[in-house]
């Protein structure tokens, strides 16, 4: 298995605790906790090559499933660019030995890409609710449109532009749990039932990936995705209705006094008006109230994270 394991200290080993605490910007990254495990890595990359020929070095992947092709006829307005190729379920050892095939002779243009952070529980309690508390607080930097619910997934931007996709889109779904990173030797022999949360970041086109930083195939195996993932998903907290309602009329730069309800009430009607099937969305809200966002508290991604998957069982609560 090629996943590169966060570095922990001895402490931080032995407790329930997630530590983001990565070693050196790895192509997939695993931490177990109690109860499940998050992975990051990349779910699949595309990129064209300047030959109408497969290399023969590629053969191999191709008949192995690591490597696929997508198209044999010449890149649109580039004609330099003659095979487009695709790698699916992207391992850190698979990648640097299809760049070795390639050499210094094949010239590569990479114009997509799927980031992705997963959360797998196994904790009823953790799950339940997990979904919703992300959306109440997830914030999506540069995306201008509205997030979507379409046929239970949600998308932050929009799903296709005209026949082609959109230069940035997440996508928010529960999906199966990793096969590609389960380990036997640690699966609860009860067999509880696994969840998993799949956030996937896709980025389509060369400019647009080079605005995340990805050019080269060395700035996919140097990329950080911690680093990607607080910088461009923001955190809010949501304070009292109170102070919800306080921050609207100062935003709208009205000072004169008020009762404690009629702020709680101008909350709840900002609360429903950037709701959808009951679960208020905060991107949706800091859309057309920007300004509240000076006003909220912002958290780290991975940070936010680490509080949520952190907290004690009821049992523990209880004592």
């Amino acid at each position: 298995m090629s996943t590169s394991f966060i570095k922990m200290s001895k402490d931080v080993q032995t407790s329930n605790r997630v530590d983001f605490v990565f070693a050196s910007r790895p192509l997939q990254t695993r931490h177990r906790f109690d109860g499940g495990e998050i992975v990051i890595g990349f779910d699949r990359i595309d990129f064209w090559i300047d030959r109408s020929d497969l290399p023969h070095a590629l053969l191999s992947f191709v008949d192995r499933g690591l490597l696929v092709v997508i198209s044999t006829n010449a890149m649109k307005y580039n004609a330099r660019f003659k095979m487009k190729l695709s790698i699916p379920r992207v391992k850190r050892s698979t990648l640097k030995k299809i760049v070795a095939a390639l050499g210094h002779e094949v010239a590569v243009s990479i114009v997509y890409v799927e980031v992705f952070f997963d959360v797998t529980v196994e904790r009823l309690d953790v799950w339940s609710d997990i979904k919703s508390e992300l959306l109440t607080s997830l914030k999506m930097r540069c995306q201008r449109q509205p997030a979507t619910d379409y046929k239970s997934t949600w998308y932050f931007g929009r799903r296709r532009l005209s026949k082609t996709k959109s230069s940035h889109v997440v996508a928010i779904y529960d999906d199966k749990p990793r096969k590609a990173f389960a380990d036997a030797r640690q699966i609860d022999s009860r067999k509880r039932a696994r969840r998993c949360l799949h956030i996937e970041w896709r980025t389509t086109g060369s400019n647009n990936l080079a605005r995340i930083g990805i050019r080269t195939f060395q700035d996919l195996l140097d990329f950080d995705h911690l680093a990607f993932w607080n910088r461009d998903a923001r955190m809010y907290r949501r304070p009292p209705k109170i102070t919800v309602g306080q921050a609207l009329r100062e935003i709208k730069g009205k000072t004169n006094e008020v009762s404690k309800s009629a702020l709680r009430a101008l909350a709840n009607r900002w609360v429903h008006r950037y709701s959808c099937d009951g679960k208020f969305v905060m991107h949706n809200a800091l859309l057309e109230t920007p300004k509240l966002a000076r006003k909220l508290k912002s958290v780290p991604f991975s940070a936010w994270w680490s509080e949520k998957l952190n907290r004690p069982r009821k049992s523990e609560k209880a004592g």
